[in-house]
């Protein structure tokens, strides 16, 4: 299809994007004879997370000021969600920021505080009304060219995909260096700047898929953009 045939998603504000990101297939990155591997790209939702699915829901859930604890990249995701909403946000850090994840939440307006309430229950409903809704549809899609056998999601977003009627791998814990590897790799092979998280569930997708034959597929997810890591111990190969 000519790109001219598709018309250019728009909406009224940044949230109205988030939502609906496509699926790619790796070309590189997967076994001799083994399944396909397709990554969802949740990168290129606007904060550059799949938490902008959850940060919406939890924007919308408060009238005022919003106060949470989260990992750094649900916080940018929140704090992006309430500038858009013009709402005052403030972030407690369950794990410590990298440099770029600190000053996108500086840019955005956050408020970094020591404690905050979880809103966990909220961020886990958003998950299952979009992302799985979007993984199960595409699941069925009759033009794929192979079969979808599994589902390797951070154990975070494992419930929201059981509705796809394929079984879903929560990934394994992965040793830092590599999920850095795995990172690095993608973007030298695949031209995907993404993250370590990322890199963790591809590499425990490639497991899964060297199990499996050619004519099935395994989904992963792009969780996050690579850019906000490039301060941190990240392998980096030429």
């Amino acid at each position: 299809m000519d790109a001219t045939d598709s018309p250019a998603r728009q909406g009224e504000c940044l949230l109205d994007l988030i939502g609906s990101t496509p699926t790619v297939r790796l070309r590189s990155v997967r076994p001799e004879g083994g399944a396909e591997i397709w990554l969802k790209l949740e990168h290129l939702n606007p904060s550059g997370s799949v938490q902008d699915r959850a940060a919406a829901a939890i924007a919308a859930a408060s009238a005022g000021p919003i106060s949470l604890r989260a990992t750094p990249d649900r916080a940018i995701a929140v704090a992006l969600a309430a500038r858009v909403r013009g709402q005052p946000c403030a972030a407690a850090l369950s794990t410590p920021p990298t440099h770029e994840q600190r000053e996108m939440l500086r840019l955005l307006g956050a408020e970094l505080i020591e404690q905050a309430p979880p809103a966990d229950s909220i961020a886990a409903g958003a998950f299952r009304a979009t992302l799985g809704a979007e993984v199960a549809a595409w699941a069925r899609r009759p033009d794929l060219p192979a079969r979808l056998s599994l589902i390797v999601a951070p154990a975070e977003l494992a419930p929201a995909l059981d509705g796809a009627g394929v079984p879903v791998l929560a990934v394994p814990e992965v040793p830092a260096p590599e999920a850095a590897a795995m990172a690095a790799r993608l973007a030298r092979e695949e031209g995907l700047l993404v993250g370590p998280s990322t890199g963790a569930g591809v590499a425990a997708a490639l497991r899964a898929a060297r199990e499996r034959p050619p004519s099935e597929a395994v989904l992963a997810f792009a969780l996050e953009s690579g850019e906000r890591y490039f301060s941190v111990t990240m392998e980096r190969r030429t």
